[in-house]
């Protein structure tokens, strides 16, 4: 009976002892992979960096010569050296498709700047997909130059206009 008893003890202390070894072992090799593995600085803008389109104040359309016209605040602590602009002719979408221009003008915390696009320069975007008949969304996503590297980092945040 005693007999028993022991074996039956080694048989736990073994199993143990086995996990223990296991646990042990993917901790060292979870340390040594985090050390290999360091992963770099998060690209984009920092915190605080907002655009907002206040107004839109003339929609473009094929049969117009209205020119697109924009008025941009910079709602954020930080300046931003532009933007991106992208419109859409589809109603009720969320998204702009075409890519009209990359702005390189440095807007500052507070303030107000007005942009206009000629129509022309709108419909000839359309060319590469479907002709743009009409605009009818508006939307920017902000960036910030890097100054050591001159790397373009693209924020998050898109600021969107619907026609209403």
């Amino acid at each position: 009976m005693l007999k028993s008893d022991k074996k039956g003890l080694s048989e736990i202390i073994g199993y143990v002892l086995l996990i223990v070894l296991a646990v042990s072992l993917s901790t060292i090799v979870y340390v040594a992979l985090k050390e290999k593995a360091k992963f770099p600085e998060e690209m984009g803008c920092p915190d605080g960096t907002q655009i907002l389109i206040k107004s839109v104040n003339s929609w473009p359309d094929s049969s117009t010569s209205m020119p697109l016209n924009i008025t941009i605040q910079n709602r954020g602590r930080f300046s931003v050296d532009g933007f991106l602009l992208r419109v859409n002719n589809k109603t009720g979408e969320k998204q702009g498709v075409y890519l009209i221009e990359r702005n390189e003008t440095k807007i500052y915390p507070g303030n107000v700047s007005n942009f206009v696009w000629a129509a022309n320069k709108i419909i000839e975007a359309g060319k590469i997909g479907p002709v743009i008949s009409g605009v009818n969304f508006v939307n920017i996503q902000p960036f910030i130059k890097d100054e050591k590297t001159s790397e373009i980092r693209y924020c998050s945040e898109i600021s969107s206009k619907v026609k209403e």
